[in-house]
């Protein structure tokens, strides 16, 4: 889910107070005129950034060996682009920090680099269309979208020969000395 819907709230953009620090004013009556809070409202970028999102999980979940765990930095960084919870603040953080390829399998440090190249173009879209509020995305739209498309064409091309493993378990043989996926307990 993109942060700014899970928040209902523009997150990225950057108000200007007359300078870097904001300039105090003793009268009352500037703050009685203020403009009121821009109503919030979904847009594409968030539907990129879902597609975004699902690289980053699929990266960041799996393993590329049957039976072998996370690193511990792997762990560390699912946990928090992905805390379990939609109450955590940290999600919009974690998007905006750089992916570490060296705390990922070997094979998905390649595909890592071109959702490192979506999110870090997305970050930038963000932040020039919330320049205004209401966001002005629809400038962008079209070169963002293409990004994307080959973003996403690329990433599979190197996937290509990796295969995703979850954490820890291992194919168990069938009768017929094939592996088959783990069978499944019934509750009791």
């Amino acid at each position: 889910m993109a942060c700014e819907i899970e928040f209902q709230r523009y997150i990225f953009h950057q108000r200007s107070h007359d300078g870097p620090i904001r300039r105090f004013r003793p009268d009352v009556a500037d703050s009685l005129h203020e403009s009121p809070e821009i109503p919030f409202t979904a847009n594409p970028l968030h539907d990129l950034e879902s597609l975004w999102w699902i690289q980053a999980w699929l990266l960041h979940f799996y393993v590329d060996r049957d039976g072998r765990e996370r690193s511990t930095e792997q762990s560390a960084m699912y946990q928090s682009l992905f805390p379990g919870s939609l109450l955590a603040a940290s999600r919009p953080f974690s998007m905006r920090a750089p992916l570490k390829f060296g705390i990922l399998p070997e094979g998905f440090r390649r595909p890592a680099r071109i959702v490192e190249d979506m999110r870090s173009v997305l970050l930038e879209v963000y932040l020039e269309c919330e320049r205004t509020l209401p966001p002005i995305f629809q400038d962008h739209l079209d070169a963002l979208t293409t990004f994307f498309t080959e973003a996403l064409q690329t990433a599979t091309a190197l996937s290509k020969n990796v295969t995703l493993h979850v954490p820890g378990k291992r194919k168990e043989p069938d009768q017929d000395g094939e592996e088959s996926q783990p069978k499944k307990r019934s509750k009791v």
